[in-house]
């Protein structure tokens, strides 16, 4: 992606971020198929939440992800996307009163502190 954005002439990465979204697609497609499962959307109530999501969180998060790449460091992307699992489960268990599991926070402060070490810079 970096590198596609870096070569691009486009201010907005529209193009690698349709291109990622067909790939994922296509992925959910066969792993949907692969465990049977239905991608059949119930109702247009939440065919509009779906849709909703996707422009707001993914395609408008993604397209500003992608435009960062350019102008940040490769290692500090990959720290922050690192983050965003962890801090999803802690928002999780905070705004929607998810009980903490063991194992599950136990996985979340290995994670941080893993983030934490390869955050550090040793001269």
């Amino acid at each position: 992606m970096r590198q596609a954005q870096v070569q691009s002439s486009y201010t907005m990465p529209i193009r690698e971020i349709a291109v990622m979204s067909l790939l994922v697609s296509i992925f959910l497609g066969f792993s949907a198929i692969f465990e049977g499962e239905s991608l059949l959307i119930p109702s247009s109530y939440d065919f509009f939440i779906l849709f909703l999501y996707g422009v707001a969180s993914h395609a408008i998060g993604g397209i500003l992800i992608v435009s960062a790449l350019v102008k940040v460091h490769a290692a500090e992307v990959g720290i922050v996307l690192l983050l965003q699992p962890s801090l999803s489960y802690i928002w999780e268990a905070f705004f929607f009163q998810k009980s903490f599991i063991f194992i599950e926070s136990l996985g979340v402060i290995i994670v941080l502190f893993a983030i934490y070490l390869s955050s550090k810079r040793t001269v």
